[in-house]
């Protein structure tokens, strides 16, 4: 079983909606599951409250050109 999930979007606020009910599906069928949310820091208090996701990893503009 998958213990360790990280769903990386660097996009804007429709992709975080479109990715919603995929967090809630993952949850439900493996809450043991740790899920990450690794997203642009613009969009991150919208998921920070999401009770399916585990951790949220905000990124700065630039951030993915400085790191990669």
């Amino acid at each position: 079983m998958i213990n360790k999930i990280l769903i990386i979007n660097p996009f804007g606020i429709d992709d975080v909606l479109f990715t919603t009910p995929l967090i809630r599906t993952i949850k439900e069928f493996s809450p043991e599951t740790f899920l990450g949310y690794w997203c642009n820091e613009r969009v991150s208090p919208i998921l920070l409250n999401n009770p399916f996701i585990d951790r949220v990893f905000p990124l700065g503009r630039g951030d993915l050109k400085k790191n990669f």
